[in-house]
This record gives C-alpha cells, structure tokens and sequence, in this order.
C-alpha cells in the first residue's frame, strides 16, 4: 500500500506530539513524579525490551521487540496495568511503544488494560507496521455506591420538578386554561 508523503508527515507529527507529551510529564528526561508510599515502583523493561542501540526514555517506557516471550510482554504490560489502577487521575505517566511486527495470535491473544494516561504507540513507519492480536482496554474506575447516589438524586430532581409543574397548574388556574 503507498502512503503520500503528507500521510508519513502526519505520523511522525504524531509520534512527535507523543514525545512531546512525555517531555512536558518529565517521562524522558527522567524527572517523572515519585509514586505515592501505597502504590508499587515504576514497571521495569524487560531486560531485552531494550538493546544496545535503543535510547534510554527512562523508568516509564517501555520498548517492546517481537522477538521478546510474550509473557514477559505480558508480565510488564500488567504491572503498568496494576499501577494504573488506583491511580486513574495521579501523575504516573506511561508509554508502551512496540516495535515493528506482530504481538501475540490467535491461539495465545496479548490482552491487556491501560489507564488514562498510557500511551500505547507502533514504532512502524506505517500503521500497519505493528500488528497487535489480542484486545487493549481502557477501563474506568466506577464506584456503584457513587453511580446509585447519583441516580437517586436525579430521580428525585426529576420527581420534584413533574410535582411543581402539575402544583403550578392547579395554583394558577390561566395556565390550566391554555
């Protein structure tokens, strides 16, 4: 498939926002906030995740090659995923960048969560470069107690709102007349 060249542009436009993102967070330069005492340290890279010729991004990301055991992949995607968890809104800042080739298959799927501020990126020229089979996920960390109250309290605002409309039509006979 031939990509124009203002399609390459607006990729590595992209890739160039993701970097910038990092450098503004401290990710890259090291400088990235310190974990709270209650959550786990930084998920370390595979030791093969990164050779001798990859640039050292710092503790928060992560260089993964197809070549890696997909456990290990799996294994490190999973403690980012752990710490992500009850820190959805905190500092922590994440990149998950894969090299260019497949991840997981059919028979053994490469699963896994991300928070909000994860970034998940190919390092292919094209998009097509990077093929992940499996699923990645966003998922939020909802409170049920949190969701019913609020559903109860728009409930009652509803109610509340349909009583004083039919009230205002029995107090004020000219609105019932029209």
């Amino acid at each position: 498939m031939h990509f124009s060249a203002a399609r390459r542009r607006l990729g590595i436009g992209l890739a160039a926002a993701v970097v910038a993102s990092f450098l503004t967070a401290g990710a890259f330069t090291g400088q990235a906030a310190a974990a709270p005492a209650t959550q786990a340290a930084a998920p370390q890279a595979p030791a093969s995740a990164a050779s001798a010729g990859d640039p050292d991004f710092g503790p928060n990301v992560l260089i993964f090659d197809p070549s890696m055991p997909q456990a290990q992949i799996q294994a490190a995607v999973d403690a980012v995923a752990a710490r992500q968890i009850s820190d959805q809104f905190g500092t922590g800042r994440f990149a998950l960048l894969f090299k260019p080739g497949t991840y997981g298959s059919a028979a053994q799927p490469l699963r896994f969560n991300v928070g909000y501020y994860t970034e998940v990126a190919g390092l292919g020229r094209n998009p097509t470069d990077v093929q992940i089979n499996g699923s990645i996920d966003v998922l939020n960390q909802c409170f049920p107690t949190a969701q019913g109250a609020i559903m109860i309290l728009a409930l009652g605002f509803l109610l509340i709102n349909l009583l004083v409309d039919v009230l205002y039509a029995y107090l004020d006979p000219r609105v019932a007349r029209r």
